[in-house]
């Protein structure tokens, strides 16, 4: 019997857990028998046999405790880890969240990632200086303009979503990259290679030795007659028209790293080359090289069509040897490889390269590089440096994500992002020029300071709004309807705030390619918000009419000048639905009782806008049908009568023209998606489309 307090009754001695007296270490020592003091009750102080048994064995009592050990520690394994503390000083810019941030570490490069973390650094040692490795969470090639790293998600409003902390979810299985697993998995219980091996990489091309060259044309497919000035002038084309935009490649770094990774020496080197890097890889090479020849098969048809015919096969099997074990540039190849399947062929490829985009969103999930990485860095398992590599290759697929939503007028793949640091602000990568590769098209632009770092953060920014209008019940079959037109006024007031926020306040001023599609993408996404709300009203001023229109009528400008400076055949995929969003509110004011003599100008040449995208994109020939044919049933009179004999389109109603014509067209318009048109348009005659 035990008292209230927890001692034993009177006359007896307290006992532990196990049932022993609780002697202390005097008490338990032989002594002279004697009476003791304690309420008159005569004990002998020698051991007594129940605390003799103390220092026996008890094979079922050490089982016990080995078992409830084991138990504790996979319910600690399980549970998610807190945090580690972050200092709450400074704060994003406003625009999205209007959170509080912690201060940012700033980023060596934007992809730097390798495959094996100790591979490049082995096999250099034997051609230049490596610096030993440091680990530490401040890059110092960006220390002086470290940029806020916001704490929470920049879009972490757009739903009820948990946000887990990924605590021990990244680990860096044997010698690969890191990559995640859950507490489900087996090989979250695996030894973690990175805890005593942190990542390690050059930022400098090896400098060949006598004997030693470049295999450039090691990972591309044999036999298409491919010359070394076609293959440079190629890979400059690429990376002047389309790497920059969502940063899809980091080509100074791609380019350092090819050379590296094809290095061939005479003298056999203790460590073998690596054959991928988080900026490198063969099925990337094959990508950056086939989008180029792309935009320039004119000049180039008999390598282009050499590519074409081998690209699907070889780029088939590279894929399976660089999934098995992917790092960040596996990731970035798996998204171009998609958008190589959207250039121009015999037919619509929007299906193969939506279902082939799914492969870069499972290598994602893989690489877990939509988890916060911060306390890898913090514990000296991961530079800084990979951290922000990994970062950069989340949001290249984030936004590429939410572009094929937008194109495909299906629901984004990824989730909403929640602690993933944005893309940092590197002045070096800023400051490195950009050059026209077009001798047909020099103009204010060339030369001009890249800023690519600058368009990637901020342009990232606008993504995240863009996420939050297509996941309103606008565009979203789950999208929640209650409190709507609030939830659409305030993103509007974010866009605002982006509008000012952001440094380009005159893009016809600095008209790199990237920056104007980033200028006509915040266009977009206004278009989007409040061509709803067309014929509605709504308390916002001006009205979402007026809005529409300012919205159509910068794209049309910016469309003229990027025409004028770098050509529009070299544009990215994503001016198809930029072209066509702006033109369905041409129509839309030409329909209406405000006409002005721009709109129809402007309509015909959004024509010719995607009449030049689709010598590229087979999508935007697409696209070129649609608006051939809604303005030949919608406004029959402004159609040149040297086109032809109009076509009836079975997908677009034929109305009399009255004044309810502008709202029926609306209603159409906001009921028909974009394929539903074309499959009225396959029988269109091909004259009337350029």
């Amino acid at each position: 019997m035990t008292r209230p307090d927890g001692y034993a009754p009177t006359g007896t001695r307290p006992r532990d857990e196990d049932g022993n007296h609780e002697l202390d270490e005097a008490e338990a020592q032989p002594q002279s028998p004697k009476r003791s003091k304690r309420s008159g009750v005569k004990h002998i102080s020698r051991a007594c046999d129940s605390c003799k048994s103390r220092s026996k064995p008890n094979p079922v009592k050490d089982l016990r405790n080995r078992i409830d050990s084991l138990m504790e520690l996979l319910s600690q394994k399980s549970a998610p880890l807190a945090p580690p503390p972050v200092s709450t000083s400074g704060s994003i810019p406003p625009g999205l969240t209007g959170e509080q941030s912690q201060p940012a570490e700033p980023q060596h490069s934007l992809a730097v990632e390798a495959e094996a973390p100790t591979d490049i650094a082995d096999f250099l040692a034997g051609l230049i200086t490596v610096p030993p490795p440091v680990a530490t969470t401040i890059s110092p090639d960006c220390a002086a303009t470290s940029q806020a790293r916001s704490t929470v998600s920049p879009v972490a409003n757009l739903g009820n979503r948990p946000v887990a902390y990924s605590g021990d979810r990244l680990k860096r299985p044997e010698i690969g990259s890191v990559m995640q697993f859950g507490p489900t998995s087996l090989w979250s219980y695996a030894r973690d290679s990175a805890e005593h091996r942190p990542y390690t990489a050059s930022a400098a091309a090896p400098d060949l030795l006598p004997g030693d060259w470049i295999d450039w044309a090691r990972p591309l497919p044999p036999n298409i007659n491919l010359s070394k000035t076609v293959h440079d002038a190629a890979l400059a084309i690429f990376g002047a028209y389309i790497g920059a935009w969502c940063m899809v490649v980091d080509m100074p770094t791609f380019m350092r790293d090819l050379d590296i990774c094809n290095l061939v020496t005479r003298q056999p080197r203790p460590s073998p080359p690596p054959t991928r890097t988080g900026a490198y890889s063969p099925l990337l090479h094959n990508c950056v090289l086939y989008l180029g020849l792309h935009l320039r098969r004119d000049d180039w048809p008999d390598v282009a069509q050499a590519m074409d015919a081998v690209m699907d096969e070889h780029c088939a099997a590279l894929v399976m040897g660089e999934t098995e074990d992917p790092n960040t540039s596996t990731l970035l190849a798996l998204t171009l490889f998609a958008t190589c399947l959207n250039v121009r062929k015999t037919s619509s490829s929007r299906n193969t390269g939506y279902i082939h985009f799914g492969m870069a969103f499972a290598s994602l999930q893989a690489l877990g590089v939509n988890i916060s990485s911060d306390h890898l860095v913090a514990s000296g398992s991961m530079t800084a440096a990979e951290r922000d590599a990994r970062n950069a290759s989340y949001w290249t697929v984030f936004q590429q994500d939410a572009l094929r939503a937008v194109a495909a007028g299906r629901p984004p793949m990824l989730g909403a992002p929640t602690d993933v640091s944005l893309p940092c602000i590197d002045p070096v990568i800023d400051a490195a020029p950009w050059y026209s590769v077009n001798p047909s098209k020099i103009g204010i632009s060339n030369g001009l300071s890249g800023m690519r770092s600058t368009v990637f953060h901020w342009s990232a920014r606008l993504h995240c709004i863009l996420r939050k209008v297509l996941d309103t019940s606008l565009y979203s079959v789950i999208g929640d309807a209650s409190n709507r037109d609030v939830r659409v006024v305030a993103i509007a007031h974010e866009l605002e705030t982006w509008t000012r926020e952001q440094p380009f306040s005159r893009p016809t001023s600095y008209p790199l390619p990237h920056v104007l599609l980033m200028h006509m993408m915040s266009q977009l996404i206004q278009i989007y918000l409040f061509r709803p709300y067309y014929r509605s009203q709504l308390d916002i001023s001006p009205t979402p009419a007026e809005r529409c229109g300012q919205a159509a009528g910068t794209v049309a400008d910016l469309l003229r000048l990027y025409d004028a400076e770098h050509g529009l055949r070299n544009g990215v995929a994503t001016l198809i639905p930029i072209v066509f969003g702006a033109a369905t509110v041409y129509l839309l004011r030409l329909v209406s009782n405000e006409v002005e003599p721009r709109d129809l100008k402007n309509l015909e040449e959004s024509i010719r806008f995607m009449g030049e995208l689709a010598v590229t994109w087979i999508e935007a020939r697409r696209g070129l049908e649609v608006i051939n044919t809604l303005r030949s049933e919608w406004l029959p009179d402004s159609v040149d009568s040297s086109a032809g004999t109009r076509v009836q389109n079975p997908s677009v109603p034929v109305l009399d023209q009255s004044e309810e014509l502008p709202k029926e067209l609306h209603e159409w318009l906001m009921g028909t998606t974009y394929y539903d048109i074309l499959q009225g348009s396959e029988g269109l005659d091909p004259d009337l489309l350029f």
